[in-house]
């Protein structure tokens, strides 16, 4: 089989999505088991209550989660944010948020209100380095002052 293909479909349950180049598995992902978030998961979140002993704010996020924010400053019980999963959590425990926001591909990082463009240091040719960028700077012309 030639070109691309998306395939849709369930395993276990669970729903999947695989992609095929060229009849080689490039992509798999499979839902999770339970409706656990992931690290990376984006959500909106409102800020609920302060802990000023840990120097953060505990967040509402959806599916009656919560989540633990470690910036404090600039947010007030009440705000609506939008937050990513920034890693696993203990039994018992909110989960580790962030205000951050980071988007993770195959050839680069994007960072959103954060200056630069990305290209991901796994890529060691030099060349393709050279092209990525060269195609991101001319993606983003124009986009503002903080994509330089």
């Amino acid at each position: 089989m030639i070109g691309r293909a998306l395939m849709l479909d369930e395993i276990a349950g669970r729903q999947a999505a695989a992609l095929l180049v060229d009849g080689r598995l490039e992509e798999l992902a499979v839902d999770p088991a339970e409706d656990t978030p992931l690290p990376g998961a984006i959500y909106r979140a409102v800020a609920d209550r302060p802990v000023k002993g840990q120097g953060g704010i505990f967040v509402k996020l959806p599916q009656g989660a919560s989540g633990f924010l470690r910036q404090i400053s600039g947010v007030a019980p009440g705000q609506r944010l939008l937050v990513q999963v920034s890693g696993p959590a203990e039994a018992g425990k909110a989960l580790p948020v962030t205000t951050r926001l980071l988007f993770k591909s195959r050839f680069a990082i994007i960072t959103p209100d954060a200056p630069g463009l990305n290209i991901s240091r796994r890529i060691k040719d030099e060349d393709l380095r050279t092209s990525l960028a060269a195609m991101a700077e001319a993606g983003m012309e124009g986009a503002g002052p903080r994509w330089g």
